[in-house]
């Protein structure tokens, strides 16, 4: 082979390793167990809301605040609930990983466990850089966190400070396609939702 051209080829597979770093950090950070672990709170919302007549999609942002207004749902509903604050913590336990839920009011005196460590597992492929989240319910409850259900989440870390949990409607319910959110004045039909959260101070 000549010189010309193995600088060449040299120089191509140089090229493609930048490619695929390049795609690789753009999806987020690779999923490590133990920067996952302790408490995340939930920062953001974003509702989706599916028009199958122009195949687009609609997005609602949420606001930090116990009531809706006509245009922005509660990030609580993300929830099923309108607390002021929402935390997950993830914890390391043996046979299975734990988590669990808690929602707060500033001038509460007790919090409110919606996903207790009993029936909150979770788990990391790193393989896939997949998060999975199982939740153990009753099959009775309204609200779908405490009925239960299992998601899975692909590259959910942007950054070791901020994590997104992606949830559809079908994850969650057998004969229903979309979440009923409220608005102070209505109701939309989500499809799916992200929460954002960020790492607990």
């Amino acid at each position: 082979m000549k010189k010309y051209e193995f600088f060449v080829i040299n120089l191509i597979m140089k090229k493609m390793l930048i490619f695929i770093v390049l795609i690789i950090t753009s999806c987020g950070v690779i999923l490590d167990p133990l920067r996952i672990l302790g408490e995340w709170k939930l920062d953001e919302v974003e509702f989706y809301v599916y028009n199958e007549v122009l195949d687009s999609i609609k997005t609602y942002t949420g606001i930090d605040d116990n009531s809706p207004d006509t245009k922005h749902p509660i990030i609580g509903a993300f929830f099923c609930g309108g607390k002021a604050a929402y935390t997950i913590e993830f914890e390391k336990a043996s046979p299975k990983n734990r988590l669990i839920i808690i929602g707060d009011d500033d001038d509460a005196s007790t919090d409110d466990i919606i996903v207790d460590l009993d029936d909150g597992v979770w788990s990391i492929d790193t393989f896939e850089n997949s998060l999975t989240i199982k939740i153990d319910g009753d099959n009775i409850n309204s609200n779908f966190w405490e009925k239960g259900f299992t998601i899975k989440n692909y590259w959910p870390m942007a950054n070791y400070d901020s994590l997104e949990l992606y949830i559809e409607a079908k994850d969650v319910y057998k004969n229903k396609d979309t979440f009923t959110i409220d608005l102070s004045d209505d109701t939309i039909e989500v499809h799916s939702m992200k929460g954002i959260f960020k790492r607990g101070t």
